[in-house]
């Protein structure tokens, strides 16, 4: 967390830097200029919610994924090591006739 942007504030404190940054934009800007900006804002907004959204996707699914990967690798290794055990006790059996 030591890399995240605002990961030192509190919600207190991302308030009143939203409010400061609010009111000293909305007082130099014309209301269209202040239209275009509050469309481009909340359009990054969504365009982050999305991101953030998609990587909980993805992290939810490598979740689930892996102990199901994991379940399917150690069945296929009980049933290596039972044709090795089948295997050699064949061998064994056939080398049983030259003796």
């Amino acid at each position: 967390m030591e890399n995240i942007l605002f990961g030192n504030l509190t919600p207190e404190d991302i308030v009143v830097l939203v409010s400061v940054f609010g009111i000293s934009v909305g007082n130099s800007l014309s209301d269209e200029e202040l239209l275009v900006l509050g469309n481009f804002m909340v359009s990054a907004g969504v365009a982050l919610l999305i991101v953030v959204t998609q990587r909980a996707l993805l992290k939810t699914q490598q979740e689930i994924t892996m102990p199901n990967t994991q379940t399917q690798i150690d069945a296929l290794r009980k049933e290596i090591q039972q044709i090795k055990d089948v295997l050699n006790k064949r061998l064994d059996h056939d080398y049983s006739y030259f003796y």
